[in-house]
């Protein structure tokens, strides 16, 4: 596995795409007792969806773990996500607000009315930053949305991620990776409560190939 930051309070590794995060939370647990930690407790911040992969933060502390979920509930730990969509829309920048439940035959994510008593919030902020003809690299900012739920906002909005079957994003291309990547991540450290930034780059692979991804991720 790929450790980007580690102290004993947090740690901060890299997840592949098409890996289940409870196989993740078990090598991270592996790694901790290969290098003699005396506690394996791994309790991950927020879940990164099969098909995609990224940054995943750690707390190493039941303490650490109460900290963090108080920074997430409070909006001041954020994701930031690029994917690569079919298609783009009207508009360059949005927050999108919508209501949606998880449908128990489909297993999948359907839109229904605010005042539903099942209905939950879910709120992405998007920004196309490049198009190439029928494909857009974008960036999806979010405070406690699932990536899987950033795949059903961005196809409710016309534009589903490339590659992703579940939600009509493999019209260009079939049998391939879903194009969504936790690119960056942004906390304050709970106990010397220093602000850090962690940035990951997506694979360099089509589509990401197409667009400068580069560039976007050093702004």
């Amino acid at each position: 596995m790929e450790v980007l930051f580690e102290d004993n309070q947090l740690l901060i590794a890299l997840k592949s795409q098409n890996q289940l995060m409870s196989d993740l939370v078990e090598e991270t647990k592996i790694y901790l007792t290969q290098n003699n930690k005396k506690s394996t407790y791994v309790e991950p911040l927020y879940d990164i969806d099969y098909l995609a992969g990224g940054l995943v933060l750690f707390a190493l502390t039941s303490k650490t773990k109460q900290r963090l979920t108080l920074q997430l509930s409070d909006n001041d730990l954020t994701t930031k996500y690029f994917a690569v969509v079919v298609g783009q829309n009207k508009e360059k920048s949005n927050t999108i607000v919508c209501y949606a439940h998880t449908n128990k035959q489909t297993n999948l994510l359907e839109l229904i009315p605010q005042l539903n008593k099942d209905a939950i919030k879910l709120q992405s902020k998007y920004t196309i930053l490049q198009t190439n003809q029928q494909i857009s690299l974008l960036q999806c900012v979010s405070t406690n949305v699932h990536s899987q739920e950033n795949r059903f906002i961005l196809s409710s909005q016309n534009m589903p991620i490339f590659g992703d079957k579940k939600y009509k994003g493999d019209t260009l291309a079939k049998h391939t990776n879903t194009a969504l990547w936790l690119v960056e991540l942004k906390f304050m450290h709970p106990t010397t409560k220093q602000y850090l930034t962690f940035k990951s780059y997506p694979p360099k692979t089509k589509p990401w190939t197409y667009f400068d991804v580069d560039r976007f991720l050093r702004v």
